[in-house]
């Protein structure tokens, strides 16, 4: 479609057609190339003659405007991660390029809080959450998790059910109840009615227990007054009047713990005295109650 002016010749041994004595090349009235558009792979569109379209020829006198070529599709990702197979322009999220797939995925995947059972979090994606996915974008801030709860053990010994973080006592473990109470039980002073003391837990107190970490020194047990019973045994006998004449001497002299010295009190008078005589008499051979 090119016209030079030359002799008729030179145009035969260019190659060219002559087009006759006196024309002119203005305008051109050489015979142009036919020429259409032709589509890449890509979905690109160029205008030339068919044997230049190193694509598909679409036509003489095809134009690319509008573009008539098929478009590609690729993967295009979304912000959640997932991926659908479009072409360019239907893509509303990123596109990946003509050709790209979605298998394997290729879409950034978001984070989001995984909760564990122990009630801690952690911002992973939910292929790597190995407990219990909260979802894209939530946080660990603040902790959306449950949070377990076990039984709390306190000094005195009472138990109470509910998270690690509200236990101001000893934390039991996670599930843990408190029905039987798991808690440690203390110790303290129990009083047998002859005065006597050991240190046990309330439980296993068969006598009077005076409360949690009382001791036996000193010994806070009372012994229960038995009047003339002198050697604590529970009886009034015979064996009993050496020791009661040797309450007669009075309190400081006694030596004779733990069994009571005011047991030789035998008129109620809350001392001991040559009036107590008559009536301890009276009571040899009674028990105590």
């Amino acid at each position: 479609g090119h016209c030079e002016m030359k002799k008729a010749a030179l145009c035969t041994q260019a190659g060219g057609t002559y087009g006759g004595l006196g024309t002119t090349c203005t305008p051109n009235p050489c015979p142009q190339p036919t020429t259409g558009a032709c589509c890449l792979p890509n979905g690109s569109c160029t205008v030339g003659t068919p044997a230049a379209c190193t694509g598909t020829y679409q036509g003489d006198g095809t134009t690319c405007t509008p573009n008539p070529c098929p478009q590609p599709s690729g993967a295009c990702c979304f912000p959640n991660g997932s991926c659908t197979l479009v072409t360019q322009a239907n893509c509303t999220g990123t596109w990946q390029g003509a050709g790209t797939t979605c298998t394997p995925n290729p879409c950034p995947q978001p984070t989001g809080a995984c909760c564990f059972p122990n009630g801690s979090c952690a911002l992973v994606t939910q292929a790597n959450c190995a407990g219990t996915w909260q979802g894209a974008g939530t946080t660990c801030t603040p902790n959306p998790c449950p949070q377990p709860t076990g039984a709390c053990c306190f000094p005195n010994s009472s138990c109470t059910v509910g998270t690690p973080a509200a236990c101001t006592g000893t934390y039991q473990g996670d599930g843990t109840t408190c029905t039987p109470n798991p808690c440690p039980q203390p110790s303290g002073a129990c009083c047998f009615p002859n005065g006597s003391c050991t240190l046990v837990t309330q439980a296993n107190c068969t006598g009077t227990w005076r409360g949690a970490d009382t001791t036996c020194t000193p010994n806070p047990c009372p012994p229960e007054l038995c009047p003339g019973d002198m050697n604590c045994d529970g009886r009034v006998t015979f064996a009993d009047i050496d020791l009661f004449v040797a309450a007669l001497s009075g309190e400081s002299a006694w030596t004779h713990a733990p069994c009571p010295w005011l047991n030789a009190d035998c008129n109620g008078d809350l001392n001991v005295t040559f009036a107590d005589i008559d009536p301890f008499v009276a009571v040899i051979g009674t028990t105590c109650p």
